[in-house]
């Protein structure tokens, strides 16, 4: 999951751009395998490409998709250093795509017809660390505007244990520490809570809690935090293992939420399917423009 690919953007003119659409059907949320926003300047290295009206509609419907699906991820500046050969050998990279890059590459086609490197990758088991959920959760955060914590105990913040605060104050300052590095800035993370659950502290210590994260994390850009908090009558998850990441374009389902522990436990992670993802901004989101 989350494995990151480079494309040689002047291979999309094989075979006139036929394998274009096969190959921006394997990225994306909805497989977990993204592309690496390499070379720096590869929409122009794209648009260069079209060289014939054909190759240019199949090109720009690329770049079009890549822009509604977001599946290209930014590469922090210093990674550019690079030759994508000590990348992949590094494991910032997955992989290669496109003998322009590297000789030993494979074609697009032989990606889309022989090879199996770009096959759906959409769960993961991770540690239930602030570190690891980040790490799984990144590329959510580096191409949202807005993201959605759907999780009724998410109130560690709240709580008076030491260690689960300071776990809970760890990843918000994770979240606010990608924003540099983001393709598009987070404005708004929402958290999601129940009042139909008995461990919650009170309304009055949460919005006092929420002032005090938001007071530790006041010096980091990016968004402060909200709340909002779910009344009896509303939709409420049907388990209390069903916790979700939504974006726009994207979302996650998380096993047994972020009750962090050290590390010393694991739980998995998986992208939700298109149809997924429409189904839970409906059922938690209703009307909420992002």
């Amino acid at each position: 999951m989350n494995e990151l690919f480079a494309v040689d953007p002047q291979s999309l003119a094989e075979d006139d751009g036929r394998y274009c659409k096969a190959l921006y059907d394997r990225f994306g949320f909805h497989n977990g395998i993204f592309m690496a926003g390499l070379p720096s300047d590869w929409k122009a290295q794209v648009r260069r490409t079209s060289t014939t009206s054909l190759l240019s509609a199949r090109c720009g419907e690329f770049l079009a998709q890549a822009k509604r699906k977001k599946f290209v991820l930014p590469v922090d500046s210093e990674l550019r250093n690079y030759d994508f050969s000590e990348m992949c050998s590094r494991g910032l990279l997955a992989g290669v795509v496109g003998k322009r890059l590297i000789d030993s590459a494979p074609s697009i086609s032989e990606v889309i017809l022989d090879n199996d490197m770009l096959r759906a990758q959409r769960d993961a088991e991770i540690r239930t660390s602030p570190f690891a959920f980040i790490e799984a959760f990144q590329p959510l955060i580096l191409t949202s505007s807005e993201l959605h914590l759907i999780d009724k105990y998410a109130f560690g913040f709240a709580r008076h244990e030491r260690d689960l605060k300071e776990s809970w104050y760890e990843f918000f300052r994770l979240v606010k520490a990608l924003g540099p590095t983001s393709s598009k800035p987070l404005y708004r993370f929402v958290i999601h809570l129940w009042d139909s659950v008995s461990a919650m502290p009170s309304r009055e210590r949460i919005n006092t809690s929420l002032d005090e994260l938001n007071s530790f994390l006041v010096n980091q850009p990016g968004p402060d935090l909200e709340i909002v908090v779910h009344y009896s009558d509303e939709s409420v998850p049907e388990d209390q293992h069903d916790r979700f990441l939504l974006a726009a374009h994207g979302g996650l389902c998380i096993g047994w939420g972020l009750h962090f522990n050290g590390g010393e436990s694991t739980t998995y992670v998986n992208y939700l399917s298109e149809d997924q993802l429409q189904y839970q901004h409906k059922k938690f989101i209703s009307g909420r423009q992002f």
